[in-house]
């Protein structure tokens, strides 16, 4: 069994990508398959402020990604190859992303760009599964033993200490 998540992130606009993450695990964790891609691109709109304090306090992060970065063609390309690979080599697995809806449908527009089938294409008897992790916390919140979890992290988030609790 293996397990994939990926993650675009989109700025300054839903339809403009400027990095996309993935990886695949086997059941035990252990990592197989990878691909992590920055858009060296110039946003059309300047940052919000949150955007622009949260790389200011994250500057190693930022010059990573920068580093990293490479042209949308290139990126793309990275994208299909890993797809490609995945699909090959780990064919029956289970999608974990946080907005599976979008995620897919983003990688899927650069499949089909590419001249490549569509993520969900499947074969006989292979199922790609794609669970919300998003939903599936909505779901959890309303069963009363998560409640209590979930408040009581809450809680150490917010006081930053176990001891301001007691």
């Amino acid at each position: 069994m293996y397990f994939v998540s990926f993650d675009f992130e989109c700025y300054p606009s839903p339809d403009q990508w400027i990095a996309f993450a993935g990886v695949c695990v086997s059941q035990n964790h252990t990592p197989l398959l990878s691909c992590e891609v920055f858009l060296d691109i110039k946003p059309s709109t300047p940052p919000k402020a949150e955007t622009v304090q949260f790389w200011e306090k994250n500057p190693l992060a930022l010059q990573y990604n920068l580093k990293q970065s490479s042209s949308l063609a290139e990126a793309e390309q990275k994208i299909c190859t890993f797809v490609d690979d995945l699909k090959t080599n780990y064919p029956h697995f289970y999608l974990i992303c946080d907005n599976p809806t979008f995620d897919v449908a983003m990688v899927n527009n650069i499949l089909h760009k590419h001249k490549r089938p569509p993520l969900s294409n499947r074969g006989e008897n292979i199922y790609h599964q794609a669970i919300c992790v998003w939903s599936m916390r909505l779901a959890l919140r309303s069963m009363p033993s998560f409640k209590v979890a979930w408040q009581y992290q809450v809680a150490i988030a917010s006081k930053g200490k176990l001891s301001n609790l007691v």
